[in-house]
Formats: structure tokens, C-alpha cells, sequence
């Protein structure tokens, strides 16, 4: 077969074209990279609200309602970071999750049916008239800690009823928090400032080796922190430029091959 000889004029006409498609290529995904860009926040929302469908679609582990004698129980999830409330920049919230577990961090040890019985909050001293609630209506003074780091003494919150761990041994609610006198609660430049300290109370039942069932406390503490959700915006920002690399990565890689 005889190759084909272009000549100058048309190789000229076929980059042309080419320059053309890149360029309307380039346009259309930079239009939609900008239209990404605006509406980021509400996307990656979305994609955690389908993340977390697809999760509540997956089948319960195996979980307890007992546990042995002498083996430990309590809650995790107890640390939480308080955000400003878009509604009211003065009230500060984040949800808590709770996990309930017998002995070791494992699915198959978490404890369904744990009320929550109690749960109390203090203060660190560093912001001034500190008022903490669970539910959202009813805000108890907190009173200062024993020594820096001491979960005890520790107000009662109002907390919403039937309070209880599920079948993943999960339990909710929400923490909220605010000061008359400073509503600020985070620290300089909106960084995480540890406020204070809640402790969780709950019950669950406990079995001799003998086979006798007796009421056995759980419990968990952690921090209370307090910070602007500009550190949420890191997550997002690094999450962005991940998927430019991936973008800029097959643009290369498209133009090796046409080249």
C-alpha cells in the first residue's frame, strides 16, 4: 500500500482542529470546575449524607447486651469540638456519638440497649460563666474542675429522653455550650481551646460466671474543645486539591496519548 502524503496546508488545517477541541475542552472544564468550586461545600455534604446511607445499608454487627463480670465497660466517643451555630453564632453545639463496648473496641463487643443515664460537663476556667445544656432548652452554670484535666465536679445537663444504644451499640445527641459574657469560646484565630471536660453515665447488665445478671455502670470522658469551622475547610481544601492532581494527571496522560 502507498502512504499517505499530506501536505503542508492540511497538516496546518489538522492542528487547527486539534488546538480547537483542546481549547473547547479546556473551557467546558474549567466552567465546571468553577461551577464545583461555588458550590463545594453543599457537594461534599452531599457526598457525606450518601456515604453515610450507604453505611446505614450495611448489616448491624453482632453485639451484646451483657457482659461478663470483671471485664471492663464504657463509652468512647466522648471528646468533642464545639462549632459556632449558623442560626446563632453564640451557641456553640456538636453532635456527640456515643459507643458502648464490653472489653475491647470491637463490633462484636458493643453494647445495645446501654440508657444513658446521666451526663455532666465542668469547666476549665478559660472562658468565664461557662453554660452547657444536651438538649438545647435548658443551660446549667458549670462549675470549675477539681484540678486542670479532672472530669469531676461536673453539672447534670438536661438531656433529651430514651437516651439508649442501638443494635451497633450507638447512642446521640447533641452538646451545646455558651457564656453570657464571652460568646467566643474557641482560641485565637478560631484554634481548638479546650473549655472544659463531660463525662457520660449509662447501665447495662452484667453476668456472674454463674449466670446471675446484676446492674454494672458504663461511663466515658473527654474534652470539651471548642473551634471555627475554618478547620473544616482544610479537610475540604485538601480533598479539592487531591482532585486536581487527579484531573491535572489525566490531562497529561491524554495528551501523551494524542501527541
Amino acid at each position: 500500500m502507498t502512504p499517505v502524503r499530506y501536505g503542508t496546508a492540511h497538516l496546518d488545517r489538522l492542528r487547527s482542529m486539534r488546538m480547537n477541541v483542546h481549547r473547547k475542552f479546556d473551557t467546558r472544564n474549567l466552567e465546571a470546575l468553577g461551577v464545583l468550586k461555588d458550590n463545594w461545600t453543599p457537594v461534599a455534604a452531599l457526598g457525606g449524607a450518601l456515604a453515610l446511607l450507604v453505611a446505614g445499608s450495611l448489616p448491624a454487627f453482632a453485639s451484646t447486651s451483657t457482659c461478663p463480670s470483671g471485664v471492663s465497660t464504657y463509652f468512647t466517643g466522648t471528646t468533642v469540638f464545639l462549632q459556632p451555630e449558623q442560626d446563632n453564632p453564640n451557641i456553640w453545639s456538636s453532635p456527640v456519638t456515643l459507643y458502648a463496648y464490653c472489653g475491647s473496641v470491637d463490633p462484636n463487643n458493643a453494647l445495645a440497649n446501654v440508657p444513658v443515664t446521666a451526663v455532666m460537663a465542668n469547666s476549665n476556667g478559660t472562658i468565664p460563666q461557662l453554660e452547657a445544656s444536651a438538649d438545647g432548652v435548658t443551660y446549667s452554670p458549670l462549675p470549675l474542675q477539681a484540678f486542670p484535666g479532672a472530669p469531676y465536679p461536673g453539672a447534670a445537663l438536661s438531656t433529651p429522653a430514651g437516651l439508649q444504644t442501638d443494635a451497633n451499640g450507638m447512642v446521640q445527641f447533641t452538646l451545646y455550650a455558651q457564656s453570657p459574657v464571652q460568646p467566643f469560646l474557641a482560641g485565637p484565630g478560631g484554634a481548638p481551646q479546650l473549655i472544659g471536660m463531660q463525662i457520660d453515665y449509662g447501665t447495662t447488665t452484667g453476668v456472674t460466671s454463674g449466670g446471675t445478671q446484676f446492674q454494672e455502670p458504663v461511663g466515658g470522658f473527654g474534652g470539651i474543645f471548642a473551634a471555627t469551622p475554618e478547620l473544616d475547610s482544610l479537610v475540604l481544601f485538601g480533598s479539592g486539591a487531591a482532585g486536581l492532581a487527579a484531573y491535572a494527571m489525566m490531562r497529561v496522560r491524554a495528551a501523551r496519548r494524542w501527541n
